[in-house]
């Protein structure tokens, strides 16, 4: 499901409005088993959940190569066992096709894990984040 709406807020003088998206996604097994967590350096979940967003999108989406739409978020955590600096935990998935009966057919974790992985400077300089040394891995469910 996806939805966009105006929301405006108002403190009695000043009024602002702004574009709210929302995007919902069931999240299957099968999109589970094909997913890879990608670790960014030194930015957090909210400094994430911002216009890098969809820079980190793009990237993704340029590196795999497929289109955006392609590209499935699945979660974005903050690593709590890092300590002295902010590292973001990023798992997604990336539909390959459509079958003929409607079902999404996502790429393989490892043929994932190999492209982000052998491409993490083009994905680094095209989201403008720093894209982690550590090779990203499946999701283990």
């Amino acid at each position: 499901m996806d939805r966009c709406d105006d929301v405006t807020l108002s403190d009695g003088v000043n009024e602002v409005t702004a574009v709210c998206r929302l995007y919902v996604r069931l999240v299957t097994d099968d999109m589970l088993a094909h997913s890879v967590t990608v670790r960014l350096d030194n930015i957090n979940r909210d400094a994430l959940l911002s216009p890098l967003y969809h820079l980190f999108v793009s990237a993704v989406a340029a590196v795999v190569p497929t289109t955006e739409d392609s590209i499935f978020i699945i979660s974005v955590l903050d690593d709590s066992e890092v300590v002295g600096r902010h590292v973001v935990n990023v798992t997604l998935a990336v539909r390959r096709l459509v079958d003929r009966a409607g079902h999404d057919v996502f790429h393989a974790a490892r043929f994932l894990r190999e492209k982000i992985y052998l491409q993490r400077d083009l994905l680094a300089r095209l989201s403008t984040l720093e894209v982690s040394t550590a090779e990203c891995h499946a999701v283990i469910s």
